[in-house]
């Protein structure tokens, strides 16, 4: 990270921020992809994740590149759109959502309760607020 910090000011600049100083140190330690801006660390987190997500649940994907992610997961769009409603709206709950595991690629976690009439329900949120306004930001660049 020292490396980073002196070859590029911006990833300093970024690691002002607590969370961004750790996941720019866990992206840096695991992957070897070069951090020039917020949004390639994103992007590393979002393949990261994903890659996980499958790995945890026994499929193996050559995933490199965030353009591998939205090539494999084309539902990433979808759930990009989830995130630009729930940031227009201020929500980070969601209720009443038809997902399965492979819905959300491991990008949000669900919460289940049992409801006053014995009923289980679930509602949904991303891993962090960080990661949804990046998808939304996604969700956005689509818009034509």
């Amino acid at each position: 990270l020292a490396r980073l910090n002196s070859t590029l000011p911006q990833i300093k600049a970024m690691c002002s921020i607590p969370l961004i100083l750790l996941m720019t140190c866990y992206v840096n330690d695991v992957l070897d992809v070069p951090l020039d801006t917020i949004s390639d660390l994103f992007k590393s987190i979002i393949c990261l994740t994903v890659k996980r997500h499958f790995e945890k649940n026994g499929v193996e994907m050559n995933i490199v590149s965030f353009e591998d992610v939205l090539q494999l997961c084309p539902r990433l769009i979808k759930l990009s759109q989830l995130a630009l409603d729930g940031v227009l709206k201020d929500v980070i709950i969601f209720h009443n959502l038809e997902l399965s595991e492979d819905d959300h690629f491991g990008l949000m976690n669900c919460i289940s309760y049992r409801s006053a009439f014995g009923g289980v329900t679930g509602s949904y949120h991303f891993l962090h607020r960080i990661v949804q306004e990046f998808l939304a930001a996604c969700a956005v660049k689509q818009l034509p």
